[in-house]
């Protein structure tokens, strides 16, 4: 297991044993909850918490998860077979989507899913894949 993966597996169990729920706590243990670090970056942080709950709440857990944890779903899964290229062409997907979409609504989801592509790419890479 890289160490990426690694320290993954360690956040979550960590939430699971301390009863911590959320993204809220974890950007506690990454330092990034002190008010000095984040101070007019608020709505940033409001959209990543959007898409944050887009993959655990939403459609991502509705029609993806199939009960497993996200480092289990396809979008990793698929990423590691594939490669960071497969996931890039997703998010560039969405992203298109998003701007061929008048509803707003619709055209917001898509974006916060590119957002969860980009952010598997990230644990991707830290993975070493």
């Amino acid at each position: 297991m890289s160490d990426a993966m690694g320290w993954y597996w360690d956040q979550r169990e960590k939430m699971e044993r301390d009863g911590m729920d959320g993204l809220d706590d974890l950007l506690v243990d990454l330092q990034l909850d002190r008010e000095e670090d984040v101070t007019g970056y608020e709505p940033l942080r409001y959209v990543l918490e959007e898409a944050f709950e887009q993959a655990s709440q939403g459609k991502g857990r509705r029609c993806h998860a199939n009960g497993k944890p996200f480092l289990e779903q396809p979008i990793m899964t698929g990423g590691r077979e594939c490669g960071p290229g497969g996931l890039a062409f997703q998010a560039r997907k969405k992203v298109l989507e998003a701007l061929n979409c008048a509803d707003d609504e619709r055209a917001i989801a898509d974006l916060l899913g590119a957002i969860n592509y980009v952010a598997a790419m990230v644990i991707l890479r830290r993975e070493g894949k």
